[in-house]
């Protein structure tokens, strides 16, 4: 069985990888899961050094006297996340807040890939991915899925990327090329979406639902990505000529893909995605999702000390560094795929 950590030393990094500081840094975690602490010690270094930082760090760096001595003598997650303190995603919602404040030293945005969150938990934010991350969660998705079905039959097939312009797209025009199949762009702006009026709404969705039905009815699709939130605008009986389906929205549960899969007799595959941080494939146990995430740039922290649970995500990119509360209900068991990796069970926003 082929493993992520496996695949990303096979197919990513010798494409995709770092060519810079901190190629190391990032071949040590790939080898030694268990020490992310240091990955994360190296981008939290990054962003709050006056010659490669992000704006935000190096000022919070400032507030909150941390320095790269306190950075390197924290001996647990706990205690640099305590050190560093949460992002303020309130400066993410600002006009151009990525790029005054949170994109780093000697970057242009111009040479990223842009993710605009649709606005599900509150005004709508923009940040930017470098290639490298995308890489890693086209990656994630794709062990996920051959976990479930053969690629060779998705091989040469078309694949339907349903989602947001920008970071999205180019992940899955990653996907493809590691599948062997056919990329179509149905992309739209997101940015705000959910906030807008019905009818505004079907104008921006309308001619994407119709091209999708119409590449539907070719039977050649073998995977369409999107929110669950769209399909109730697909007859079933179109996508019973998909042979994977990968969903992601805030709205679904076990219960849901479970129901979806006997409807369509077709496989359902869950995806936990964020603006921020990119794609945590799932699996379905049960009426359990569990979500494995795309490690070392996404993960999610889950610690209880002192009595008090704490639930953290983390992005840690030489482009982004996030820290931030999540919704995480448990910890997810251990899975042949994603060995060494932590996921996480029935998250919620």
């Amino acid at each position: 069985m082929e493993d992520y950590l496996s695949i990303i030393k096979l197919k990513v990094l010798p494409k995709y990888g770092y060519k810079n500081q901190l190629e190391d840094a990032l071949l040590n975690v790939l080898d030694n899961p268990d020490d992310y602490l240091s990955w994360v010690k190296e981008i939290a270094k990054y962003h709050i050094s006056k010659r490669t930082g992000s704006e935000f760090w190096i000022n919070a760096a400032k507030e909150r006297k941390i320095t790269v001595n306190k950075i390197n003598k924290s001996k647990t997650m706990d205690e640099l996340l305590d050190l560093m303190g949460d992002a303020d995603y309130d400066e993410l919602k600002q006009e151009l807040g990525y790029e005054k404040l949170f994109l780093p030293k000697g970057m242009k945005s111009e040479k990223l890939y842009r993710s605009d969150s649709s606005g599900t938990t509150g005004p709508a934010k923009t940040v930017y991915h470098a290639i490298t991350p995308l890489a890693f969660s086209a990656a994630n998705e794709y062990v996920g899925i051959i976990s479930n079905t053969s690629a060779e039959d998705l091989k040469d097939k078309k694949l339907l990327a349903l989602g947001p312009k920008g970071a999205y797209q180019e992940e899955h025009k990653i996907l493809a090329d590691f599948l062997g199949m056919e990329y179509i762009d149905l992309s739209f702006e997101t940015k705000g979406l959910k906030n807008l009026p019905p009818a505004k709404l079907m104008e921006i969705l309308g001619p994407i639902i119709y091209n999708t039905k119409e590449l539907l009815k070719e039977k050649n699709v073998g995977l369409m990505t999107g929110s669950g939130e769209m399909i109730p605008f697909i007859d079933r009986d179109l996508l019973k000529n998909v042979k994977v389906i990968k969903l992601s929205g805030t709205g679904m549960n076990g219960a849901y893909i479970d129901k979806l899969r006997k409807e369509v007799n077709r496989n359902i595959i869950p995806s936990y995605g964020h603006f921020y941080g990119k794609s945590s494939i799932g699996f379905l146990d049960e009426n359990n999702l569990d979500y494995y995430p795309t490690f070392p740039f996404t993960n999610y922290i889950v610690s209880n000390e002192n009595g008090e649970s704490k639930e953290k995500m983390v992005i840690a990119q030489p482009e982004l560094f996030l820290i931030h509360d999540e919704d995480i209900v448990s910890v997810s068991p251990e899975n042949p795929s994603f060995k060494g990796i932590k996921g996480i069970r029935n998250p919620h926003r």
